[in-house]
C-alpha cells in the first residue's frame, strides 16, 4: 500500500489535464480522493458508479437546494476523474471500464441539460442544444494535444488562451456554477455564454484534428 508521499508523484503522472480548473482547483481535490479511493479498496468502476449517484442526486436537488445540488455534482465530477487514475496505477484497466466511464459522463451531462431544459420551460432550447451537442468532443482532444505539443507551445499566449476556453466548456465548471447563477439575473447569459465557448471548443478541437492528420 502506498503512503501518501509515495502516492503523490503517481497520481501526477496519470491526472489529465486541459485547462485551469482541472491544474489548480481540481487537482488537490482529486489527488485527496483517489489517495482515499485507493485506502479503502473501492474498484474503479465502483467509483465511476459513485460519481453517477452523486450526479443524478445534484440534479434532483437542483431546484430545492441550489448551494447543495452545485457541491455534489462538482464533487461527481471531480470523482469521475479519479476512476481512471485509480485504473492506471492500479493497473486495473479494461474495455468494459472506459466504456461506462463513457456512458457515465453522458448520462450526466445529458440529464443534468435536460433538466435545466425542463425547469425553464423550454426558453433555451438553442443554446442547450448547442451546449449538449457541443460538450461531446472528449474523443478529439487528444488530436489538439499531439498538434500542440508537436509545435511546442506549451508555455505559449495560445495555449493559455485555450486553457481560459476550455474552462467555460468543461462540464465541470457548468456543473458548479450554473446552479449558484440559477438564482441570479445572469443565469440565461450564463448559459449562452456557455453554449458560446462549448462552440468554440470545439472548433478547436477540430482544428488540433485537422493539423495534426496534416504532418
Amino acid at each position: 500500500m502506498y503512503s501518501f508521499t509515495e502516492f503523490k508523484p503517481l497520481f501526477k503522472v496519470n491526472y489529465k489535464q486541459s485547462n485551469y480548473l482541472h491544474t489548480y482547483i481540481m487537482y488537490p481535490i482529486a489527488l485527496v480522493l483517489s489517495f482515499l479511493f485507493l485506502r479503502i479498496k473501492i474498484t474503479p468502476n465502483g467509483i465511476t458508479t459513485l460519481s453517477l449517484i452523486l450526479g443524478l442526486i445534484g440534479i434532483y436537488y437542483f431546484e430545492k437546494n441550489f448551494v447543495f445540488a452545485s457541491l455534489l455534482l462538482f464533487i461527481s465530477y471531480v470523482i469521475d476523474y479519479t476512476d481512471g487514475v485509480i485504473a492506471r496505477i492500479t493497473k486495473n484497466t479494461s474495455n468494459f471500464g472506459a466504456l461506462y466511464d463513457v456512458f457515465v459522463d453522458r448520462v450526466i451531462q445529458m440529464a443534468f441539460w435536460l433538466n435545466i431544459l425542463y425547469i425553464t420551460g423550454f426558453d433555451l432550447v438553442l443554446p442547450i442544444a448547442v451546449v449538449i451537442i457541443f460538450s461531446n468532443t472528449n474523443s478529439f482532444a487528444i488530436g489538439s494535444k499531439v498538434y500542440l505539443d508537436k509545435k511546442q507551445i506549451a508555455g505559449s499566449v495560445i495555449l493559455k488562451i485555450k486553457k481560459i476556453i476550455f474552462i467555460f466548456g468543461d462540464p465541470g465548471f457548468s456543473y458548479f456554477m450554473v446552479p449558484i447563477l440559477y438564482v441570479t439575473p445572469y443565469f440565461k447569459t450564463f448559459i449562452l455564454i456557455v453554449g458560446a465557448f462549448a462552440f468554440v471548443r470545439t472548433i478547436w478541437l477540430l482544428g488540433g484534428v485537422y493539423m495534426t492528420s496534416r504532418k
